[in-house]
């Protein structure tokens, strides 16, 4: 089930879009603040969020590259008033995968929506693998041993590729933080283990990551 988030002030164009993408089996979401989308793509991954006139354009822009930069496989829609083309160029550059006029007709908005379904960004083709997992860490992608491919945050997917990388050893926390956050707004140890654990629940069925008591993680080979 595609996952979906619609950010439009437009009762009447919001609200169609929810319908016809729900009856076509998406599973939707509705923001209209900024506060309402932090609180939904901290949540959830999606695999397309349509923005419309629910944000300022700078906020449009900081949302699109924070989606690029946390959740590289989700794709970015734009709606814009025929009025603000000017502002297309820099919608592009930040990272949008698509452009529609809010002057069109319903049936185009779901059309690219869905043409997006299919769309694969570029990955690079540098992977990090163990028995199970396959992780290309510069796009955040995911695969798992007989298992679909997903996407996860860039948090995520540079723990992976830390644990990855010295493989077979124990990475302790200070190791991971150093690794992930450099040294800028540090983390507590706990902050690291949640995100530990959230990680784990992407494959919960393969024990990959190993807790060393006192010590750190380990990912065996």
């Amino acid at each position: 089930m595609k996952k979906i988030l619609i950010v439009e002030s437009d009762p009447y164009l919001k609200l169609n879009l929810f319908e016809k993408l729900k009856n076509w089996g998406c599973d939707c979401h509705l923001a209209t603040t900024s506060n309402q989308v932090d609180e939904l793509i901290d949540k959830r991954l999606f695999d397309v969020v349509i923005l419309g006139s629910a944000l300022e354009h700078c906020q449009k822009i900081g949302l699109i590259k924070y989606l690029n930069c946390e959740a590289f496989n989700t794709k970015i829609l734009v709606i814009y008033d025929a009025s603000h083309s000017f502002q297309l160029v820099e919608v592009f550059q930040a990272g949008a995968d698509d452009c529609v006029q809010k002057q069109v007709s319903l049936q185009e908005m779901l059309l690219r929506t869905c043409r997006l379904f299919g769309y694969q960004k570029i990955q690079n083709s540098n992977c990090l693998q163990t028995k199970y997992l396959s992780l290309f860490p510069e796009t955040g992608v995911l695969k798992i041993s007989r298992g679909p491919e997903m996407a996860v945050r860039k948090r995520e997917s540079e723990i992976l590729a830390c644990l990855i990388r010295y493989k077979n050893k124990v990475v302790t926390r200070e190791t991971l933080i150093k690794y992930v956050w450099g040294t800028t707004k540090l983390p507590t140890y706990t902050t690291v283990d949640v995100y530990i654990r959230r990680i784990r629940l992407l494959f919960p069925q393969y024990p990959v990551i190993t807790t060393i008591r006192g010590f750190g993680y380990m990912i065996k080979d």
